[in-house]
């Protein structure tokens, strides 16, 4: 087109011999993927080579690289220069100049290498190039011929199968010498090479001198230049070694000394020494590492594979900032193209390796190639921040760098070469440095609403932020709802004869034991026997009292009632009052039971042992839908046949608008376009209403733009209706479909079946059934493919989202029959049937438990007291009758009644035995407070029983914890304390890490926390075993109601509360933050004053001194028969102990004279004592 100055020299030095060519050379000139690259670029130009021309043309591209207009390129013909074949061009670093080499063909030969030089100042195209080539004819034609030029751009490097050059553009000389001069291997085949400042870097084939399957293997050279003649000469070699037994390690590689674009190699060297070298016929790119002040090895870093096929590392080159960018066409085996890409690596911050995830990949959703441009890409050069492309139609596209921000869009505007322009990131995405590549996600739990491109804010704790977020959506939004539960199974027990029987009489599976029937047995026994005994005894000790003269009308009443020794027994009767108390519970039991159906109109079964028993059996089966239905069930089924369905569809966490969305109806092959009901994007969910013209159908949602998609969930929506007898289920469900750490994927198919359940509920009176219906949805879907991780997204290349419901209905549906186990006549018969036999089976009992007492009774057990008690009664006899007579007889018993026989002498004995009291005139009191708290103590511990067996499911407060004496929760914590993180937490925080303050405050509860000062009294009330409670209460019995006879309720609680306090409060020196529970601070308390007090009783009387010790030792024994093995299981409080037994002490000695002491002076000494002993409490 335009005539440029030309300058032809031709040089041939005098050493060749000219050969005959052999055979013709014949180029394909309109293919651009043929012997070389076609393309060049630095920060002043871009070159590319037009070989279709006859003669060849270079198109000039002009920096900066932003529009195409004739001012900015140039279009140059290559003069006088018919029948010439440019393999390649070349340019240098930052020279107006390029350097292009090429043979002769047709019925010519020689070889060629000229450079254009670029005048500035001149005016037009036509004169701002003059060309310089020079010819040698001495060499036949070379499959493999490459150049490049160093850095300075002045020497223009020749690569040959058979020679090698140097051209020097700036004295236009030429230097051609012989390819085995240089090269280690003679055999040693060009394909790629680049030069750097201080080395080079040369790739190409070898034949194989082992006779194995390849004949020509890879091999890269690392070469240096010589500083006086320029020549390179050879460093290093890296010869790549196929894995064993891999697709790579079965090639030959016969045919790779004719030429092949199958067999392209590309080599790139950045400016600190890494060298990146391609070969796309094994699918690998290297990488290398140069250390340029010791240039001695070329030293392997890692490879990038891109799977079983050909075209990876076609071409490649480097980029600023450490970023690589790698040509990868994928091909066959066979050499047949499948796809091209162009991948980003930045190899700094996340290295180079197969499985390395690239920044991105041009081109993808949002950098679409121009309609014009092929798919098959060729080869990519690079100035220093810009990148060409070319494909094999030789259309150009220059991508300029971006700022952070941004990111190259393509600027189609129908010119040649095609540029980009900057644009800024897309919502969801951001760029941190400049380059040519695109921007990238934003990580989980950041975002970028679109105005924070650079760097993504970090989002709210506990939002959903997946992967390119654009904005903070609680979780809340994604919750699925879910309509249908799963139908329940029959219960084991479908016979309410055996669920009475496992509510009576399986009292150790039951959390719940007070609801037993045989529980409230034994309570109405035993509270009848207490009181039976009470009444004995207070006749016994008390025979003018109000309650003596009530025995007789209790046991009248007793005897009346007995249906077990028909009348005659008292015990009888307690059994018989149990028993009635037990029919009216089973009674009570199967009238709730009848109440608990259907399930759907009940509660938890409070009134049963097993909470979740109903009075409901169950049946489920599926049934097709091509059997015909009864006739009373038809109804339900047109129901659910003519329910008109609403699709709802939310697309979470994006900023995609309705404008974007076209909605297709797909009947059989006929698309129908319609429109939504309703759509709105409210703070970053897009929700869009689908009226649906049929139950079974195909919906397509089209969504053209490329912003981000966090999450999708669809709902489906139908109005119910409801009759008498037939209840059509609104439906109204949800199903969420996200994961995080990832994005929804531009290709969404989804399979929704619906199938039918049909509730049929058999009357419990009557003989008309209930149906409900609805439907329930089943999503047929793989989860992982409606979402990409961060290396799927960027091989995504679909400009839009795709998103395709298919609708159907299963052949079969779901038949559920739900119909009472008993109804009330089976109640009624059930309940009289199991009360009879339940009085029969107690009746047994007592009869069976009674019959050894009555048989042995007097032959034995009176006979065994008479005999332990004989000997004894003998010897204290005895002494009575030698003492003096005196009005104090501590060892016989004063009575009214005069002791006339054996037996009344012995029980005399034994209730002389457990009575403190020294005078017969001596008054005695009531036990009150003692059989008081040994009552609280039996309550109590009841109470904490069922608290502990039901905490779980029915008590949220643990009683123990409540009660029992813990100091943290009466007394404040420090606040450096509170604020402390613990990792053991209280199970029902459902967490494993809070505060030290939040778990105390779980563990004491709320209430009144932290100043619960009743835990120093209801600590005595407690008892967290049946062995533990048998302990204090035989203390109670045993020494308390003895003391208590004595000294009167008032002393002996006295006593009581303040060594329990005492016990408390001295407690905390030893644990000041352990727990306790139990009375028995109080109870040595007492146990010390009973010491004293028979001390006493020993010292004061000098006419029986022994039988205060036997009563001490008889009312100690059990006692310590019971602390022993307390001792030994449990730990024990010491401490607490011992000052519980000090003030027992200092009580006793202000109660009780001391007689041991001088008794002169009106009784100073005792006087002084007594003072000393109220000091403490005076203190306190």
């Amino acid at each position: 087109m335009f005539d440029a100055k030309i300058e032809m020299n031709i040089y041939v030095p005098f050493l060749f011999i000219i050969y005959p060519i052999s055979s013709i050379f014949m180029p394909n000139t309109s293919k651009y993927d043929n012997y070389g690259i076609k393309i060049a670029m630095n920060d002043i130009f871009f070159v590319q080579i037009q070989n279709q021309n006859d003669p060849p043309r270079f198109l000039i591209q002009f920096a900066p690289y932003e529009k195409s207009s004739l001012s900015s390129q140039c279009l140059l013909t290559f003069p006088n220069a018919t029948d010439h074949y440019i393999y390649s061009v070349a340019v240098g670093k930052n020279q107006q100049q390029f350097f292009f080499a090429g043979e002769l063909f047709n019925d010519k030969n020689g070889t060629f290498i000229g450079v254009a030089k670029y005048n500035a100042s001149a005016l037009s195209c036509d004169t701002q190039f003059s060309f310089v080539v020079q010819y040698f004819y001495n060499y036949q034609h070379q499959e493999h011929f490459i150049i490049d030029v160093e850095p300075s751009g002045r020497f223009a490097y020749g690569f040959a199968n058979e020679f090698m050059f140097i051209f020097d553009s700036l004295n236009t000389s030429l230097n051609v010498w012989n390819a085995n001069e240089t090269w280690l291997d003679h055999s040693f085949m060009p394909h790629a090479v680049d030069i750097n400042d201080t080395f080079g870097v040369i790739a190409g084939f070898i034949r194989n001198p082992i006779q194995t399957i390849a004949v020509y293997i890879p091999i890269v050279y690392l070469f240096n230049l010589n500083s006086s003649n320029y020549r390179l000469f050879i460093i290093n070699y890296y010869r790549p070694v196929a894995t064993p037994n891999t697709w790579q390690d079965l090639l030959t590689n016969s045919d790779a000394d004719t030429y092949s674009a199958k067999y392209d190699m590309s080599v790139s060297i950045n400016e600190v020494g890494n060298v990146l070298v391609g070969m796309q016929f094994i699918n690998r790119v290297f990488l290398f590492s140069v250390n340029k002040t010791n240039i001695d090895q070329l030293d392997f870093v890692s490879r990038y594979t891109n799977g079983r096929s050909l075209g990876n590392g076609k071409s490649v080159t480097w980029l600023e900032n450490g970023i690589a960018a790698i040509l990868i066409n994928t091909y066959s085996l066979q050499y047949r193209w499948i796809a091209s890409e162009i991948y980003f690596f930045d190899t700094i911050h996340h290295g180079y390796l197969s499985t390395t995830t690239p920044l991105s990949i041009f081109p993808n959703s949002h950098q679409i190639l121009p309609l014009r441009f092929s798919s098959v890409f060729l080869n990519i050069v690079s100035s220093s921040s810009s990148l060409a492309l070319l494909d094999d139609q030789g259309n150009i596209l220059i991508m300029n760098p971006t700022p952070r921000g941004y990111f190259p869009a393509v600027q189609d505007i129908g010119t040649a070469p095609t540029f980009t322009k900057a644009q800024s990131c897309l919502a969801g995405t951001y760029k941190n440095q400049s380059g040519v590549h695109d921007c990238i996600l934003c990580p989980s739990n950041t975002k970028n609403p679109g105005n924070s491109s650079i760097q993504c804010l970090p989002c709210l704790t506990g939002s959903f932020c997946p992967l390119g977020s654009v904005t903070d959506i609680s979780v809340s939004a994604l919750a699925m709802v879910i309509q249908v539960n799963t139908y329940p199974k029959s219960p084991e027990n479908t016979k309410f004869e055996d669920m009475l029987v496992q509510n009576t009489f399986f009292i150790h599976t039951c959390p719940r034991i007070y609801l037993s029937p045989l529980f409230w047995w034994f309570i109405v026994f035993m509270l009848g026997c207490i009181i039976i005994c009470i009444l004995a005894y207070s006749g016994k000790c008390f025979p003018s009292s109000r309650l003596f003269n009530q025995r007789a009308p209790v046991k009248y009443c007793l005897k009346c009632i007995d249906l077990i020794h028909e009348g005659e027994s008292v015990m009888g009767g307690l059994g018989t009052l149990g028993i009635f108390v037990s029919v009216i519970i089973i009674i009570w039991f199967g009238a709730l039971f009848l109440k608990q159906y259907p399930i759907e109109t009940t509660s938890a079964s409070y009134f049963a042992c097993d909470s979740t028993i109903r009075n409901a059996k169950f049946e489920t089966n599926l049934q097709s839908l091509s059997i015909p239905v009864r006739k009373d069930e038809q109804t339900i089924f047109d129901l659910l046949n003519n329910q008109s369905f609403i699709l709802n569809i939310q697309f979470v966490n994006t900023l995609i608008n309705c404008d974007a969305i076209s909605i297709k109806e797909l009947r059989g092959s006929t698309p129908e376009t319609v429109r939504w009901l309703t759509c709105e994007n409210r703070n970053g969910i897009l929700t869009l209403s689908v009226q649906l013209s049929h139950q079974r159908i195909t919906v397509q949602i089209l969504l053209e733009d490329v912003k981000t998609i966090g999450a999708l969930r669809i709902g489906l929506v139908a109005n119910g209706t409801e009759s008498e007898r037939f209840n059509l289920k609104e439906l109204n469900f949800y199903q969420s479909f996200f994961k995080y750490g990832q994005i929804l994927a531009q290709s969404l198919p989804i399979t929704l079946h619906i199938t039918k359940v049909i509730n049929e509920t058999l009357p419990i009176t009557g003989d008309e059934s209930m149906y409900g219906g609805i439907y329930i949805p089943t999503f047929n879907v793989d989860i992982n493919d409606l979402f990409l991780s961060n290396d799927q997204y960027v091989r995504f290349t679909l400009p839009s989202t795709i998103l395709t419901i298919a609708l159907s209905e299963t052949p079969y549906y779901v038949k559920n029959v739900q119909q009472p186990i008993v109804k009330l006549s089976e109640v009624a018969f059930d309940s009289v049937l199991f009360s009879m036999g339940f009085l029969e089976i107690c009746t047994i009992m007592l009869v069976i438990l009674a019959l050894p007492f009555k048989a042995y009774r007097k032959h034995f057990v009176a006979s065994l007291l008479k005999r332990s008690y004989q000997r004894l009664y003998k010897i204290l006899r005895s002494k009575t009758t030698e003492t003096n007579g005196n009005n104090l007889e501590p060892c016989t018993l004063y009575n009214e009644r005069p002791t006339s026989s054996r037996n009344d002498t012995i029980k005399s004995f034994c209730r002389r035995l457990f009575t403190l009291t020294d005078r017969s005139t001596q008054r005695q009191h009531f036990p009150l407070f003692i059989l008081g708290m040994i009552i609280l103590h039996i309550i109590t511990y009841c109470l904490i029983r069922i608290n502990l067996y039901g905490r779980d499911r029915y008590f949220d407060i643990n009683l123990p914890n409540l009660f029992g004496f813990f100091l943290p929760c009466m007394v404040p914590t420090p606040d450096a304390v509170r604020n402390l993180t613990v990792n053991s937490c209280p199970r029902r925080m459902y967490t494993t890490k809070c505060y030290y303050d939040d778990a105390l405050k779980h563990i004491c509860s709320s209430f009144a926390y932290p100043h619960q000062l009743w835990r120093l009294i209801t600590v005595n009330f407690c008892h967290i075993q049946w062995l533990h409670l048998l302990s204090n209460l035989s203390i109670e019995l045993i020494q308390g109601i003895p003391l208590e006879r004595k000294y009167g309720s008032i002393r002996i609680a006295a006593v009581y509360w303040l060594s329990g306090l005492g016990s408390s409060l001295s407690f905390i020196i030893e644990f000041t933050s352990g727990r306790a529970i139990g009375a028995s601070g109080s109870l040595y308390g007492l146990m010390v004053f009973l010491i004293v007090d028979r001390l006493f009783a020993s010292f004061s009387n000098n006419q029986c001194r022994s039988f205060p010790i036997i009563q001490l030792i008889v009312l100690l024994v059990p006692h310590l028969i019971l602390t022993i093995p307390l001792i030994v299981l449990y730990n024990v409080a010491h401490w607490a102990h011992l000052s519980s037994s000090l003030i027992g002490f200092l009580c006793s000695m202000i109660m009780i004279d001391c007689p041991w002491l001088p008794t002169s002076v009106n009784r100073i000494h005792q006087k002084i004592l007594r003072s000393i002993a109220h000091l403490p409490f005076i203190g306190c």
